[in-house]
This record gives structure tokens, C-alpha cells and sequence, in this order.
């Protein structure tokens, strides 16, 4: 039964993001002086937005917040558990996966790449929506890395490797020598994944395909004794909310074709596409 709740929290969770509420337009190709002004200023509007954000959100919003919490407080009670099970399944053969296939993709080792080879796609073939995912990815990834390191000594949790209390938080006035709450890996790979998935929503596969990468890159801090599993969760459902803002509040600059949707919410949206 406590299983059975957790899942139905885990899920529920996810839903507090999941409405697209801003709409894209159509803009005037900007020089190269005036795409680099606002591209970089737009890092700092995007950060005053992210801490303002709570400001705006809904009574649905605040729900699914509530439900986030559970899920982390559930998690919280089983973090040892999980942490002794996750040990007991390692073996060379899933310290080797981890390590060379999974937990580069959150340091960056695999994903900034990555991006790069989205703005190299789009100038050779000049293709828009590449270089709108590189650019997005690359501003993605910076604020949550510097979002989620303010969060972590904010929290100061001792790391499962030094420990196995969970509950083991110093808070902001601690030793600053501790930096497991929450999972920056998981927020900083899932902001980028997001970036992708929103971009390319039209095309079946990729949205699954890159949430999958994420999810295993994430489930790797767990495997690794590096983060106990409600940071993991947390920096998940962080990352993909600051994906979402990112992506929605940000088109400057690029020629777009808007194409209308609807969303199961009933609300139209504009999807980019080339």
C-alpha cells in the first residue's frame, strides 16, 4: 500500500509543470549584435523568473507542490532502504555502465556536446530548431547548475556514502563540506532533456528517448552511493521546471513558423517549428 501511494504521488507530481502557458510569436531576425544583447540578457530575466515564479502559479499548481512534497517526504522514510538495496545490485559490469554510459550525461562530459553539435547542425544546414535547442540547452543547464548550488548548501545534506542517516542536514549555517540535497546531475541533465522534449514534441520518439537517457543518468547517482533517492526526485522535478520556463518564455531572435495545438488542458499553444 505505501508502495501503491508513492507511485501515485511520484506521478501526480509531475503534472505541476505540464501546462504550457505562454505562446510563442513570430519575431524579426535580430543582427548579430542584437541576438547577443538579448541572449544574454535574457539570463538574467530567466533568473529573476525562476525565483518569482511560486508568485504565479495557480491553486493547481500549489496541489501538485503539495504533492511534490509527500512524494519527497515518502521518499525521505525510504532513503536508506533504498540506498542498501541499490548496493547490494551493484556489480563491475553496472559500476562500468554507470560510469562511462550514464553519469557523464549530468556533468556535462556528454550533454554540452551535445548541444554543441545542435548549433554546429544548425549553422551547417541552417536549421533554426537546432540552434534554438543548443542555445536553450547551454542557458538550461548554467541556471539550474547555479539554482541547484545555492539550493544544496541552503540544505547542506550529508551524502549516503558519508553516512546512513538520512535525516543528516546542517541547513545554511552548517560546515559547508556537505552538498547532496538535491541531485545537480539529475536537474542540470533533466532542464536540458526538457529543452529537447519541448522542442521536438512533434516527433514521437525523441521526447521518450531523452527522458529515458535522463531518468538512467539520474537513477546512476543513486547506483553510485552519491545521492539518496529523494535527491535524485527532487532534482528531477526541478530540472524539468526550469526546462519548461526556459523554453516557453525564450524564441528571440529565430524565424519561426508558428503552428497551432491544442493541450489536453484545452489552453492553445504555439509549437516552433521550422
Amino acid at each position: 500500500m505505501k508502495k501503491l501511494i508513492l507511485l501515485i504521488l511520484t506521478i501526480s507530481s509531475f503534472n505541476l509543470f505540464a501546462q504550457d502557458s505562454v505562446s510563442v510569436k513570430e519575431l524579426r531576425p535580430l543582427t548579430r549584435s542584437g541576438f547577443d544583447k538579448q541572449y544574454f540578457g535574457s539570463y538574467l530575466r530567466d533568473t529573476r523568473d525562476i525565483i518569482i515564479a511560486p508568485a504565479k502559479w495557480k491553486a493547481s499548481q500549489w496541489i501538485s507542490i503539495a504533492a511534490i512534497g509527500a512524494t519527497t517526504g515518502v521518499l525521505f522514510v525510504y532513503d536508506d532502504e533504498i540506498k542498501r538495496l541499490s548496493q547490494k545490485l551493484r556489480t563491475p559490469l553496472t559500476n562500468d555502465i554507470s560510469r562511462y554510459g550514464l553519469e557523464p550525461w549530468g556533468k556535462g562530459t556528454y550533454s554540452l556536446p551535445l548541444m554543441a553539435g545542435f548549433y554546429l547542425h544548425g549553422l551547417i544546414w541552417k536549421n533554426d530548431r537546432s540552434k534554438r535547442v543548443a542555445l536553450l540547452g547551454v542557458k538550461a543547464f548554467v541556471l539550474t547548475g547555479v539554482f541547484t548550488q545555492v539550493m544544496k548548501y541552503a540544505f547542506q545534506r550529508t551524502r549516503p556514502f558519508e553516512t546512513d542517516n538520512q535525516y543528516a542536514f546542517e541547513g545554511f549555517w552548517g560546515s559547508y563540506k556537505h552538498d547532496s540535497f538535491f541531485s545537480g546531475h539529475t536537474s542540470s541533465f533533466f532542464s536540458i532533456a526538457t529543452i529537447i522534449a519541448c522542442e521536438y514534441k512533434d516527433k514521437k520518439l525523441i521526447p521518450p528517448l531523452i527522458y529515458t537517457i535522463a531518468g538512467l543518468a539520474s537513477l546512476s547517482r543513486i547506483h553510485d552511493n552519491k545521492h539518496w533517492a529523494s535527491d535524485v526526485f527532487v532534482g528531477a522535478v526541478v530540472g524539468y521546471a526550469i526546462g519548461k520556463l526556459i523554453y516557453s518564455h525564450n524564441n528571440w531572435g529565430i524565424q519561426i513558423s508558428p503552428v497551432v495545438s491544442r493541450n489536453t488542458t484545452g489552453l492553445n499553444i504555439v509549437i516552433p517549428l521550422n
